[in-house]
């Protein structure tokens, strides 16, 4: 009985608030830009409006967004190999995160957090996430880690022979001497003489 009474009572606050309204869109009356009245005058406020409904998130205080301290497990599947653990606030970001296991890790001596991804389930967590989505009102949370180190460190110089100990391999050429005179004597060349002064020529070019 109760409950129709309340809702008979909000259709009827409904329909008087909605009449209101029309009757102030039909009004004549234009109120100039300068318009001011005196707060004495003043009687209504006008059409009271229903308060916003409140979450209970909101209420309670256990939203994501609320700063906790929460558990923080990591472990490496590549070297160097380890498994720490440590409390961070859930709203630091990934990124503040790594900077925290760099400190706090030995072995990660002269590693970056560049270097370094964070995994959750196989999936990889950018730098901007914060700690508490990915906790999810969760109090300990568990990162994979893959360290992927410089790979100009781990690369061997190969060794090249410097140009001066390479020894060229020539191959002798024998020049066709028969055919050279023979075309000498058709232009009325002295082939003889001339042949043997190539010859020699040819000899000390070797």
């Amino acid at each position: 009985m109760s409950v129709a009474t309340s809702a008979t009572q909000s259709e009827r606050e409904f329909a008087s608030n909605y009449l209101t309204l029309l009757s102030v869109s039909d009004s004549k009356i234009v109120i100039p830009a300068d318009y001011r009245k005196d707060l004495k005058d003043i009687s209504t406020l006008g059409i009271k409006l229903p308060k916003l409904p409140v979450s209970k998130k909101q209420v309670n205080g256990d939203s994501n967004d609320s700063d906790q301290i929460i558990d923080v497990t990591f472990k490496s599947i590549k070297p160097p190999r380890f498994n720490t653990s440590f409390k961070s606030s859930t709203s630091n970001t990934l990124f503040e995160v790594k900077t925290l296991l760099v400190k706090n890790e030995g072995n990660l001596q002269g590693i970056t957090q560049s270097q370094i991804k964070l995994l959750v389930k196989g999936k990889v967590i950018q730098d901007s996430v914060l700690l508490g989505s990915v906790a999810n009102c969760e109090e300990h949370v568990t990162f994979t880690v893959m360290i992927n180190k410089d790979k100009t460190s781990d690369s061997t110089p190969v060794s090249t022979p410097e140009p001066s100990t390479i020894t060229p391999i020539t191959k002798e050429i024998e020049l066709p001497w028969d055919e050279i005179k023979v075309l000498l004597q058709e232009k009325g060349i002295d082939a003889s003489s001339a042949i043997t002064r190539l010859q020699k020529g040819w000899e000390l070019t070797k």
